[in-house]
Order: C-alpha cells, then structure tokens, then sequence
C-alpha cells in the first residue's frame, strides 16, 4: 500500500513540477481529509517511507527552521529556507552542531557498544541540525491522533534525534504520532554574551536551545495536521537532558499552550529547587564573565567591544572552533573552551523571569500532567568502573556528611568493591527521592496529576560481552528501549528476551496512554496511582520484566531516607500520616557547622487524632478538635539521643476521659501499637527519654505503650501528685522515673545541646516549659546561591501552660493566681534568650522564639493566624496585669465589638461551649499575637476581688 503511495506521489511530483513550469501551482491536499502523502508543510512539500512497523510511515529530517550557521548563529531560529518539488524523506537529517560519536562515544566504549555502533544511525554533523523525524500511523489527515515530542539527551553538548533506541515506529503504532526533534548543542546552544543581547529585539542573549525546541512545537502546532496529528493534543517529553529541556519549557511562559502533558525522564533535579540555590544563572551576570573568558580563550584584546567579539565569532566556520585551540589552555579546543563558558539557561527575563521558574507557586502546572522517573542505576555507565573500590572509612565519611548517621540503617556495604557501587547507587535514590517529593508537592499547588516511575529492571547480556554487564543494572539510558518499544532483534543490540518484549509493550502502552488521555493507565494495564502523600508517593516499579505500582520499592529505608534529606533542602516540613499520627520534621540539621558550631537536631512535631475512640466523635474540648486531633507531642533527636516531649492522649486515658467500654478495647490496644512503632521507627538505635510538660491525660497517656522499656521519665516533681499515682500507677515501677524542679533542671540531649527547663505554673501546679539552648539558624541567600544573612529562633516547647487553644486553661483561682505570679518571670526568661553571637562568630543579633503549643491548632484564634512567639507571652503577662485591674467587660457590652473593645485595652470575654465546663475564654490586646485564659467567670471574679482586698 505504502509502496503504491509513494510511486503515485512521485508521478504528482512530476505534474507539479510541470505546473509550475507552466505558471500554475497545483498544492497537495491540506486542511482538508485526504490520504497521508505528500505533506504540504512550512517550506514546502516531503514525502515518507515506510518505517519497519507495517502500517507507520516514517519521515525523516524534516526542517522546522533555517539553517543556524553565519548570521543566523546565536539568534533566534529563523524561518525555514523553502524548497522545490517534493522533499522524499528518506534520509536523516544532519545532527546539531557537536563532536562525533566517533570522538566522543566510539565502539569499544561503553556507549559506543550501547548506541552507536551502527553508522547508519550517525547522520553527518553541522549547523544545519534544526530538523525533525515524524512517526505516523494515520491513514488519514482526519484522524487527529495525540501527539507525542520527543527531545533527545546527551547532556546538552552531543546525541540527536535518529539514534537506533528513538525508533518509534511500535510506540507510534499504539495510535500516536511521535515527533523526535533536535536543537542547538553546547557554545551554539546557550552562549550569552553583551554583545548578542545588545543586537536582540528583546535584549537577551542565550537560552537559544530552548528557542529552538519552542520553534519546534510551533511548527508541529502548523504542520502536524497534515500528519494526522491533533495540534490540541501534544505531549513533550525528554530524557537527561531532554528531560532537563522538558522541564526549562514548563519554566518558560513562551511555551504556554503550545503543549498539554510532559514526561521527564531521568533529568536527575525533579521539579523543585533546594532552598538558596538558584535555578538558572542571571543573564547580566553570567553574559559579562562568558565575555572574558570567550576573549581569553581566543586570545583577544581585553578592550575589543562587545560589538566586534560578536562580528569575530560569526566570521568563523564551525570546525575553526574544533581544529583551533584556547590561547589560554592549550589542552581545550576552542570549542570546549567556549562552550565551558555558556553554562545552559540563563534568567533573561523573556525566555525565563524569576517567577516562571518556580514550579511550586500556585498554579504553575495548572492543567499539565506530568511522568517523572528515572533508573535505578543512573551513574553506573556515566561515572561507573566496574572494578572501583572504595574503603569503608572513605564510604562512612562521605555518607554521614551527606545523611547523617541516619545512613547506616540504609546503606551497609561489607567490603569495598560493595561500598563503591552503594555510593553510585545512591546518587540514583537520591534523584528518585526529588521525583517522588517534586510530585508531592506539585500536586499541592496546581491542578494537575503527577505519574512516578522507577526503573529497575537489568538488562540481557550482549552476545559477546567485553565488559562486566552485571555492574551496570539499569543504567542511565537504558530505559528508552523499553519507553520506545524501540529493542530489534538484530546483530549488535542486546539479546533481547520475551521478558524484555512484553516489558516494552507494556511500558510503550502506558506512554502511548498518556498521551491521549493525560493518564497512563489503560485496559490490560497495572493500575498506576497518582503520587502524593495521600497514596503514600505512589510510583510504578518496573522490575523483573513486570509492571507494580508501589509505596516502596526494594529498599525502603534509603527512600525514606532520600526523601527526608530532599524535603529538608527544599525548607519543606516532612510530613508523614499514618491511621491516627501526623508527622513533621519542623526542624532538621538546621545548623550548619560551615557558618557556626551548633549542634545538629531534628524537632519531628506529632500529632495525635482519636477518631476511632470511644465518644471522641462529639468530644469538642481538651484537645480536641474537628478531626478529635488531640495533644501534640515533639521529639527531639541527636545522633546518639532522643528526647519525647510529652506522650498524648492515648488508648489508657482515652478510657479515663470517655469510661470504659468494653467493645473498643481493640482499637485502644491497636492505637498503642501504632504509637509504639512509630516513636521506635523515629528513635531508632537512639537512647530513648521522656519529659513531661504537666500531668494532665491528654499528654501523659500513651505511658502505657512505652513503659517496660527502662526508659529515663522526667516529670516536674510538683505535679507529680497522689493522684496521678492513683489513677496510672506508680510511674517509677514502669521508668526510670527522675522528678526535677523547674527551673532548676537541665536536659542533656548532647555535649552541647541541652533542653533548659521554665517553671510556668497556672495550668497546673509545676507545668513546665522546655527549651532548647541554642537557636536554629537559618540562612539566606542571593541569587547565585551566595550567603547573604542568617537568623534565627529558639524552640519553646509549652505543652498547655502557654497556648492552649490560644489560652491557659485555668480552673481555679489558686491556678489563676500561680500563673500571674510566674508568667512575669517566664516572659524575662524568654526574652533573654536573644542572641546567637556566640554561634555566628559576628556581632550580636537578636534570636526570636518560636513556641510549639501543646495542641496544633494552638496557632489560631479569632481573629486568624497567631504569632506564637515572645509577643504572645507578653501579650499573656499583659492580659493577667488587666484582670488584677479588673478593667473587663463582657462581649457586646456597650454595643462594641470585641476588635474594638481590644483596642480601647479592655479585657473581653467569649462564652466557650463545652460538654460539662462552665468556661469563658479572656482575650488579651495584639490580634497578630492574643493571648487568652479559659476559665469560668466565678473563678474570675474571685481573683479580681483577692486583689482589690
């Protein structure tokens, strides 16, 4: 049929040819529905071939914009250069500009043997490399099949688009028309220079790769049609540095509209950004240091203008900069040279602003559905020796400077050889680990859906191994055979099993999906969960020649690892859900040891939700909540300690509080359970203590889960009381029980990192606060990543003595009276914890404190978000002096509101409903930082009296 086609188009050829001659243009069909043929398109006319899958037509080097050498070298893509008759596309078009595979990846090399062997596939090279290949199996323009372009790797300085494992004629054949095209490469690619922004329209200069890729899909917006393609429906989609490119285009606000999906596929970086490390260079900063060194490498004068450095460049053909060497570095050709100093995307405000590039702003994936995944093995074949070693000393040490000692569990080689190859494999899991949290986090603030996968499956042997396969696994790359369904049973490629076949028609089956629906799945399919916290960061496992959607993988304590350390680069609190805990690292290594001294720590705040428990559903005070999310507790962990800052509510009080009953004691003991094995998963092989806020239930409950172990329990020694021996047991019999005064008593959480103890008695009678005595610091930087400042807070940990729904809960006189007695002396402590010289090395600068309450929601009141910080307990003191004045009045008294009442500096009441207590709660005067006192107004009444006496 095909061959039939293409002989009817070379006789229409011939009548076009003819008509032309004669002053008449006859055009082939366009816009219209028509067989697929001869293809108007821009520039003129082309004709495929048949692919080697029956019933996909192949086109090959198509041009989608001029060629880029001379004038044209360093601008925008031009318009294509037309053509006459029909352009047979039968032929690869050439690569972009670059060194040859011969050069750089020759047979006997490991990339050689893998992807270049075959000449047929290495197309010449030069700067006419803006072309594309099409692969269609529409009959007919009417079909309107999704599309799908494809952006090939080779870290931005070599590969293109006619390379053997981008043969997508079986992925096509699943019903989408597959575009591979290429783009501009190193110094062509991305120099910018004063002089190129100072001729631009737009005043920039580089970021010319992604123009090109942008021209691209315009093109397939204009021509795809007569494809049979759906301009509306196209997907982009790279690998490495493709996926690199795929990720710069979702940055790019030129690139809006012109694509619905992408699939990145092992561009290492995810889609966020650590905390101070800029995404891309600024372009004023890095035009005027690649100046200097393009005029030293070519050895000219310092006081050449920009102008005439440009008119120097362009008067040389592209092989002088291959054949010439740098005047300053003799082993670099000028090439190498120049393109050293054009490092990829720069922030020019046209094609990247500073907003674009953050994709975790609101909105900024609105409506695109994103693949992301890599292999388990990425630098196995780009860095990899399959006989390195390295010692176990050198693994350890390099190990806990990147993790931690938190290592250890995860990674446990036995010798060296295994140490080696563990550090390689790391550099994987830690690229997966920013996949799988770039998803989580999207997902937040846009309205899309992101599909992570994991790559782990090794591939067969060659015939004729030359090198130890086994090392490699699933090297970077190795995927695409699979993503492409492009593995031929041919001399050279691997020996390819059924295994492997029905892999790759399962992978291709899952892109081929997404690109027509935005969704991978599909009939015959394993089902493939969207990634977020919800599903637990859900990815496919392709492994063992199978398809598994999974939350881990075959080493789940280097992924969580992985993301843990990810999530704190990227300043986000890790937050973990479990049945009934909530976990937030708030704090992790904040302190680093290259600015200051202090100590490392990780704060984890965890809240505790009962929704399972006896009557908790309609329990609307102590703790509770909406979602009955009850006392918070926090832990604070070192590398050979961890301290437990209050225990929760808990399957024992939980019976106290709602009695008895006899047909939940199943989900009691399952709540123990639960809280015993995740306070062991976060603890680990550290010494476990125990400190106590104050001897109220709700924070004391799961004493039960934990006791048995000869865990150190320190309790403030007056609330340790008969009572509450009465009603948990003799605490001392279950821990190793230490009652401290407080005040008096520090916490020795390492040599130097101690939780200082502040007596701050209302709540009860010795409530306690807990406070770690050094801040955590946190930095700033510019723009390139440069320290900039520091600041920092102490952590106060209050349980209910400060904070408690906003307020202290008092319920006797004698309680209101002890707090306005200590909360004087506890606002002086506080604020004298105010400088961090010390750890800094430079002048004093002021520290805040930063209060975690006993209950999460201790954040908000009335009047929105409060600042729980030294303002609060001031706000707290200054409330307690305006009851011994006894300047209140009840809400709505005079017709006020409680804002205004608030600012005249009067005391305002608020009735609080609650089960079985009569409570008012006493608001005190700063909105952004109010303080309250729950209590009844009888008890009110007679500590203002006690004081008029």
């Amino acid at each position: 049929m095909r061959n039939r086609r293409r002989m009817a188009a070379s006789f229409m050829a011939a009548v076009l040819a003819a008509s032309s001659v004669m002053g008449t243009t006859v055009l082939a069909s366009e816009g219209t529905d028509s067989a697929i043929d001869i293809v108007t398109v821009e520039g003129g006319q082309v004709q495929g071939i048949p692919s080697d899958t029956e019933g996909v037509q192949l086109f090959k080097g198509i041009p989608y914009a001029a060629d880029t050498s001379g004038e044209n070298r360093w601008k925008a893509p031009q318009e294509v250069e037309s053509w006459d008759g029909v352009k047979v596309c039968d032929t690869w078009g050439d690569q972009s500009m670059q060194k040859s595979a011969a050069e750089l990846n020759p047979v006997g090399g490991f990339w050689g043997d893998e992807f270049y062997f075959d000449e047929s596939y290495n197309p010449d090279i030069s700067e006419n490399g803006l072309n594309l290949n099409i692969y269609t199996p529409a009959e007919t323009t009417e079909e309107k099949l999704p599309v799908l372009v494809y952006i090939h790797g080779g870290g931005n300085n070599h590969g293109h688009a006619s390379e053997m494992e981008f043969n997508a004629s079986k992925l096509a054949e699943k019903g989408i028309v597959v575009v591979c095209v290429q783009y501009r490469l190193s110094m062509y690619g991305f120099l910018t220079l004063p002089g190129l922004s100072q001729e631009n329209e737009n005043g920039v200069s580089g970021n010319y790769a992604l123009l090109d890729l942008i021209k691209s899909l315009q093109w397939v917006q204009e021509n795809i049609g007569g494809f049979g393609g759906d301009p509306q429906q196209v997907t982009v989609s790279g690998q490495s540095a493709g996926a690199m490119n795929v990720t710069a285009l979702l940055r790019s606000p030129l690139s809006k509209g012109l694509f619905r999906n992408a699939i990145i596929q092992s561009g290492f970086s995810g889609l966020l950004t650590p905390e101070g490390m800029p995404v891309y260079g600024d372009m004023e900063t890095v035009q005027t240091e690649a100046e200097t060194a393009v005029k030293s490498a070519m050895g000219l004068p310092e006081d050449m203008t920009s102008e005439d450095l440009v008119t120097e460049l362009r008067s040389h053909d592209a092989q002088y900069y291959m054949d010439t060497k740098s005047a300053e570095d003799d082993t670099l050709s000028l090439y190498d040279a120049i393109s050293k100093a054009s490092p990829k995307y720069v922030i020019d405000d046209y094609v990247f602003t500073e907003e674009s590039v953050d994709l975790s702003r609101e909105g900024a994936l609105d409506g695109i559905n994103i693949m992301i995944g890599g292999t388990s093995n990425e630098s196995t074949s780009l860095s990899g020796d399959p006989e390195g070693t390295t010692t176990l000393e050198e693994f350890a040490a390099s190990m806990k400077e990147e993790y931690g000692e938190g290592y250890a569990e995860a990674y446990k080689p036995q010798d060296e050889k295994e140490a080696y190859r563990m550090a390689l494999r790391a550099k994987s899991d830690a690229s997966f680990a920013k996949y799988r949290v770039s998803a989580e986090e999207v997902g937040k603030n846009s309205d899309t859906n992101v599909y992570t996968y994991y790559f782990n499956q090794d591939l067969p042997h060659h015939k004729d191994p030359v090198r130890d396969e086994d090392f490699y696994g699933s090297f970077h790359s190795s995927e695409l055979w699979y993503t492409f369904n492009s593995m031929r049973d041919v001399e050279g490629q691997r020996q390819w099993t059924e295994a492997d076949h029905n892999l790759a028609d399962q992978m291709s089956s899952y892109i081929a999906n997404f690109v027509k629906t935005g969704d991978p799945n599909g009939e015959g399919l394993e089902k493939w969960d969207v990634c977020t916290e919800d599903t637990n960061g859900a990815f496919m496992w392709w492994h063992e020649g199978k398809s598994q959607c999974v939350t881990n993988g075959e080493f789940p304590e280097r992924e969580n690892l992985q993301m843990e350390l990810f999530k704190n680069k990227l300043g986000l609190k890790n937050k973990k859900e479990s049945a009934h805990f909530t976990v937030e690292t708030i704090v992790s290594n904040a302190n680093s040891e290259e600015i200051n001294q202090n100590p490392d720590f990780t704060v984890y705040e965890i809240d505790d939700y009962t929704k399972e428990t006896p009557m908790a559903d309609s329990y609307d005070a102590n703790g509770a909540t909406e979602d009955n999310n009850t006392a918070s507790m926090y832990l604070v962990t070192t590398d050979k300690k961890a301290v437990l800052i209050d225990m929760g509510n808990g399957a024992a009080v939980t019976a106290t509080h709602f009695g008895e009953d006899a047909e939940n004691k199943e989900v009691l003991s399952a709540l123990e359970k639960e809280y015993k094995e995740l306070i062991d998963t976060l603890v680990g092989d550290r010494e476990l203590e125990i400190a106590v806020t104050h001897n109220h239930g709700d924070h004391l409950g799961y004493y039960s889960a934990l006791a048995g172990n000869n865990i150190k329990l320190y309790f403030p020694e007056g609330d340790y009381t008969d009572a509450v021996v009465e009603k948990y047991g003799d605490l001392s019999k279950v821990y190793n029980l230490e009652l401290f005064t407080p005040g008096e008593f520090d916490i020795a959480l390492s040599d130097d990192l101690n939780l200082n103890t502040i007596s701050c008695a209302g709540h009860t009678d010795a409530s306690t606060l807990y406070v770690l005595d050094v801040p955590v610091v946190s930095y700033e930087t510019d723009k390139n990543g440069e320290y900039s400042g520091s600041s920092a807070q102490y952590l106060v940990f209050t349980g209910d003595a400060l904070g408690s729904g906003s307020s202290g809960w008092i319920f006797t006189a004698e309680g209101m009276k002890k707090l306005m007695d200590s909360i004087g002396p506890v606002y002086d402590k506080l604020a004298s914890y105010n400088s961090y010289n010390d750890y800094l090395g430079e002048e004093s600068k002021e520290a805040g404190i930063l209060i975690k309450g006993g209950h999460s929601w201790q954040t908000t009141n009335r009047f929105g978000e409060m600042s729980m910080d030294l303002s609060y307990v001031k706000s707290m003191k200054d409330l307690c002096e305006k009851i011994k004045e006894g300047n209140w009045v009840k809400d709505g008294d005079e017709g006020k509101s409680i804002e205004e009442l608030l600012k005249e500096g009067k005391l305002v009441t608020k009735p609080l409903e609650h089960p079985f207590l009569n409570v008012t709660i006493y608001y005190g005067e700063e909105p952004s930082s109010i303080a309250g006192i729950t209590t009844s107004e009888e008890v009110l009444k007679e500590v203002v009296e006690s004081f008029k006496k």
